[in-house]
């Protein structure tokens, strides 16, 4: 993935401006959680200017590995 880090970086901020991604910090015990529920996370419906903010922090390298990761918003 790191041939093609720049046109996948290009396509989460097409999606995070589109509303169709966010930046999540659930864990994946969390994530499972609430999949099986068929709850959304917390996260979901944050705005697009945070997202984008955020998702730049993650490329700075400012969060822990794991500590948050991009998702698509599905339908549950």
């Amino acid at each position: 993935s790191s041939d093609y880090f720049q046109e996948l970086y290009d396509m989460a901020i097409f999606l995070i401006k589109k509303g169709k991604a966010y930046v999540c910090h659930q864990t994946k015990a969390e994530i499972s959680e609430y999949r099986n529920a068929l709850k959304n996370s917390p996260y979901r419906d944050r705005s697009v200017e945070e997202n984008l903010r955020l998702f730049e922090q993650m490329r700075q390298g400012r969060f822990e590995e794991g500590e948050c990761c991009l998702r698509c918003k599905m339908d549950m």
